[in-house]
């Protein structure tokens, strides 16, 4: 089975924890996450390096890698 391409927009209250789960999942790649907060970018670059870290949404959901086709 192949896994499945996630981006997460928001990583605020729960965020985190959604974050966490999704990186631990054997089913699915977190390619990336947005937040508009610096802050909060900064927490997941340094917690998951391997993922891109965006201010904007659109930056993810422009994505071709996690568009459908």
């Amino acid at each position: 089975m192949s896994k499945l391409n996630v981006a997460q927009i928001g990583i605020g209250y729960w965020g985190p924890n959604i974050l966490r789960n999704l990186a631990a999942s054997s089913r699915c790649t977190v390619k990336s996450v947005a937040d508009f907060a610096e802050e909060r970018r900064e927490f997941a670059r340094r917690l998951y390096p391997g993922i891109q870290a965006v201010a904007e949404p659109g930056e993810i959901i422009g994505d071709p890698v996690s568009t459908p086709s």
